[in-house]
């Protein structure tokens, strides 16, 4: 099943405490979050902040490993950043360590949220904003679908034998054909979304309210950020 359907699936089909909770409380804690991720220069603040996002994930019942495995694409980008950062003391562990942890947040809140509640609120604050993370959430699922089944074709017409070379030559390829497609891709989807009758407007029928029960999560993200001011 494709990992865009999983996610719907997931935030949909699971009975947890943390699916009952607000979305707006939801989207408060990725703020809170996010914010300590990217003002934290401690690598045990940011390890602490990643054991947080796991025990949520756990929590709210979710396929532990499969978000990790999500994650890991998000951080594999930023760990090739990393490595041009070697020679400045901890500064390419500490990329690597917020990339991966933003990864995890924004998986665990799309996870336990319904897309269209949270694309939803994020239009009341601004409608290109809304758009922009709407097409950048449904594109990069699908991107990740077409890099697997790439790599798959790879792996059965021998695209990892062969001297270094070779394999070189066959990931260029692999990534100039991915810059192409996903630029067809783009164009596509943006003229399916407008034959549609999409107008860069996101809307949920459900009003979202916070109560006694969002308390707990918001409280772990006033936490979290207060700790990064000690």
């Amino acid at each position: 099943m494709s990992s865009i359907y999983l996610i719907d699936y997931y935030s949909n089909n699971i009975d947890s405490p943390i699916h009952k909770i607000s979305p707006i409380s939801k989207l408060l804690f990725f703020l809170l979050i996010l914010l300590s991720i990217l003002f934290s220069n401690r690598v045990q603040h940011l390890l602490i902040l990643i054991a947080i996002i796991v025990s949520l994930i756990l929590i709210a019942k979710l396929p532990l490993l499969k978000i990790l495995k999500w994650s890991l694409y998000l951080a594999f980008f930023a760990s090739i950043f990393a490595i041009s950062q070697i020679g400045y003391g901890i500064l390419p562990i500490l990329t690597f360590l917020k990339a991966e942890s933003a990864a995890l947040l924004a998986l665990f809140i799309v996870c336990t949220t319904p897309y269209p509640k949270i694309f939803s609120m994020v239009n009341k604050i601004s409608t290109t904003l809304a758009s922009t993370m709407f097409l950048s959430y449904r594109f990069f699922f699908l991107l990740i679908d077409e890099v697997e089944m790439k790599l798959k074709c790879m792996k059965v017409r021998g695209g990892y034998s062969g001297g270094i070379i070779k394999k070189i030559k066959n990931i260029g390829s692999l990534i100039g054909y991915l810059l192409v497609s996903s630029i067809e891709k783009s164009e596509r989807i943006y003229n399916a979304l407008k034959v549609r009758g999409f107008r860069g407007r996101i809307y949920s029928l459900s009003e979202s309210k916070i109560g006694i029960r969002d308390s707990p999560l918001i409280a772990v993200g006033a936490i979290a950020w207060l700790v990064l001011l000690l």
